[in-house]
C-alpha cells in the first residue's frame, strides 16, 4: 500500500489523540501480516520527508458507544482506528467506494479505511466488547487471510445483498488468489497458464488484476 497522508484515531475512555503523518515522497508499506508499527511510531525513517503531529480531539465513540467519523481527504489516503483493548466494531456502514482492512498489534484491533475516488470518507458504527475472542483468535496467525476476511464481513453492515469490501493484500501468492477469487488453486494456476490470470515475474498476482478479472467475467443470471 502506497500513503501520502495517514490519520490514525485513537479511542481513549477519557480523551481521544489524532495523529497525522504526511509523507513526501509516499511511503509504501505492507500492510498484508498486520505490520502497523511502521507507520504508528516514530521508529521508521522513510526517504525523503515526513511531518507527524499528534493531538488532543473530540471522542470518536460517544457515550453510547455509537462510532461516527466525516474526513474530506484524497482518494488513496488512509485513516485508521485504534480501540482500546477488548473491544471491537460492528455494524459498520461504509460506502462503496471505500475499502476496510482489520489489522491487530500487541494491544488490539486497527481498523484501515482507503478513501475511495469521492474523497470524502463518513464511517459509522458501533463498539462492542469482544466477547468472542476475536482479536486472539487473529493474533494467532495473521497469515489467515480466510479469517481476516471472515471477521471483516461480520464488522460490516449488512446492507441488503449491497458487496461489502472484502480484505486482501496488494500482492498475493496462488493459494491466497483462489480464496479472493473463491476458485481452486488448480484453475487459477491455468488461468494463470493461458494468460488470463496476470502473475508477476515472482509468481504473485496483484489484487487489482484479480479485481479486473472478476470484473470481466459474466455475471450469472439467477
Amino acid at each position: 500500500m502506497v500513503i501520502s497522508r495517514h490519520i490514525t484515531l485513537l479511542d481513549h475512555v477519557e480523551n481521544s489523540l489524532r495523529q497525522e503523518h504526511r509523507f513526501e515522497p509516499p511511503l509504501e508499506i505492507d500492510l498484508s501480516l498486520g505490520k502497523v508499527s511502521s507507520i504508528l511510531n516514530s521508529q521508521m525513517a522513510p526517504k525523503g520527508t515526513s511531518s507527524r503531529s499528534l493531538r488532543k480531539c473530540k471522542p470518536i465513540i460517544n457515550a453510547n458507544g455509537i462510532l461516527h467519523i466525516n474526513e474530506v481527504m484524497k482518494a488513496g489516503e488512509t485513516i485508521s482506528i485504534v480501540l482500546r483493548p477488548g473491544f471491537r466494531l460492528k455494524d459498520v456502514v461504509l460506502g462503496d467506494a471505500h475499502q476496510l482492512q482489520m489489522l491487530v498489534d500487541e494491544q488490539g484491533f486497527h481498523y484501515w479505511f482507503t478513501v475511495g475516488q469521492d474523497g470524502v470518507l463518513e464511517v459509522t458504527g458501533e463498539i462492542v466488547k469482544d466477547r468472542e475472542n476475536l482479536f486472539s483468535k487473529l493474533r494467532k496467525d495473521l497469515t489467515d487471510l480466510p479469517m481476516r476476511a471472515y471477521i471483516v464481513q461480520g464488522t460490516l453492515l449488512d446492507r441488503k445483498g449491497i458487496p461489502s469490501a472484502i480484505v486482501a493484500p496488494d500482492v498475493m501468492t496462488t493459494a491466497e488468489a483462489a480464496d479472493y477469487l473463491s476458485l481452486s488453486t488448480s484453475k487459477v494456476y491455468k488461468l494463470a497458464q493461458s494468460g488470463i490470470l496476470i502473475r508477476t515475474p515472482q509468481k504473485r498476482f496483484r489484487k487489482s488484476d484479480l479485481d479486473h478479472y472478476m470484473r470481466s467475467q459474466p455475471k450469472k443470471r439467477r
